[in-house]
């Protein structure tokens, strides 16, 4: 009776949530990443790491912290602060008094480009300055904890002449049990799985050559563009170069959120593929055929129960059930090749939740309203400035005023949105 209804479901199902599993386990065969040795007389190109800081991230001191520790031999850390009001000088004026931080230049951020996201302009104010005999230009996010091979482990594969940058994904172990900071676990890791099918890099954990911005129009290029890290990808291809994907570079947070912060993060993200990346148009297309295909699976398998077609209904429930366990087995296996890696750097990850397992549906939810939402916003704010998305320029900066944090959530382990 429910024949042809489950034959199109499984269908659907084989197209969309079975590319889904393939590219999860070619993510999880990354991990454990092989153990890389260096030459001792090695030439390490001199490095320049850039850290662009508006409002106090929970984890931006233990960043810069940890970014004074590398075992990098010749590098140094650029920071542009918002402006001289942020909360975050609370955090960083005790370590920049500190000896180890002769390395560190800090500047206030002075141009404010209306055409591109104030982090770019910070980005593009750092690398701007730097000096020529810099090969090397690392870029870091506030909200991430690096370990002390982790500029090592972003440079080495720039040996290769073929490689323009390398890349490092983000991985969510939330300390909070709360449903929006789930939510975001797994969103996310299925999106690291896309990541790098897509080739979108991330760039709160990336290098660059740094001829780069020498010889090609990249710098300018940022200065029109929301983002630093999705629009790089047309311009390292269009220049015969491609973007390597380092899995030791894979940085975990711990930090909560809200499930209306988490919508947002979501949707922030989802926009910087539909501005700069040419594979937006695939990237919607699976996202919306995989809740499409859930749906589908979901109401047909209802059906059968109602209608008493226990065959389709057993076919239904075997279909999500293995396309539940596939993202499942993949995801368990790089989360403890995770914590494996943390403990022999002498980390600690926070432990997972049983809720995590329903946080899926509600992951997928978010997604497909973030999906469809984004196609069709003309506005997005981010750390508290507006920008408007349709002009002359794919972003405009409607109006600058300095970082406030939101006296309602004093939360200090709550993610800075």
């Amino acid at each position: 009776m429910m024949f042809y209804p489950a034959m199109i479901a499984l269908g659907l199902a084989l197209l969309f949530l079975g590319l889904q599993i393939v590219w999860a386990w070619r993510l999880a065969a990354c991990y454990p990443p092989k153990e890389k040795s260096d030459p001792p007389d090695v030439d390490w190109p001199r490095a320049a790491v850039v850290l662009a800081v508006r409002g106090a991230d929970p984890s931006l001191a233990e960043c810069l912290r940890r970014l004074l520790d590398q075992d990098y031999p010749d590098y140094e850390v650029h920071l542009i602060i918002d402006s001289e009001l942020d909360p975050a000088w609370e955090l960083l004026r005790p370590l920049l008094a500190d000896e180890a931080a002769a390395r560190v230049h800090v500047r206030l951020l002075a141009t404010k480009h209306d055409t591109c996201s104030l982090k770019v302009s910070a980005l593009a104010q750092a690398i701007g300055g730097l000096d020529a005999s810099v090969g090397v230009v690392a870029l870091i996010d506030a909200d991430v904890i690096p370990y002390a091979h982790w500029l090592r482990d972003l440079v080495r594969p720039l040996r290769d002449p073929l490689l323009g940058a390398t890349t490092g994904v983000r991985w969510y172990l939330p300390e909070s049990a709360d449903w929006g900071s789930l939510a975001r676990c797994v969103w996310n890791a299925a999106a690291c799985t896309q990541m790098l099918a897509f080739r979108i890099p991330w760039g709160g954990s990336m290098a660059f050559r740094a001829e780069l911005f020498r010889e090609t129009n990249l710098l300018e290029k940022w200065k029109r563009s929301f983002c630093e890290d999705t629009v790089s990808y047309g311009l390292l291809r269009r220049h015969g170069l491609g973007v390597g994907f380092v899995p030791a570079a894979t940085m975990v947070n711990p930090e909560r959120i809200g499930l209306k912060s988490c919508f947002t993060f979501i949707r922030r993200q989802l926009l910087t593929v539909r501005l700069h990346h040419p594979r937006w148009p695939l990237v919607r297309a699976v996202g919306v055929g995989s809740g499409v295909t859930l749906l589908t699976l979901v109401a047909v398998l209802t059906a059968a129960v109602l209608v008493g077609d226990w065959f389709s209904a057993g076919l239904m429930a075997a279909v999500v059930g293995t396309f539940a366990l596939g993202l499942a087995g993949a995801m368990s296996w790089i989360d403890n090749c995770l914590r494996s890696m943390a403990r022999t750097r002498g980390d600690h990850l926070p432990g997972s939740s049983w809720k995590l397992a329903l946080a899926g549906p509600l992951a997928q939810v978010l997604y497909l309203a973030a999906l469809v939402s984004v196609s069709f916003i003309r506005k997005v704010d981010w750390r508290g400035i507006t920008y408007e998305l349709d002009g002359p320029t794919p972003v405009r900066l409607t109006a600058y005023h300095p970082y406030q944090p939101n006296p309602v959530d004093a939360d200090r382990t709550a993610s800075v949105v």
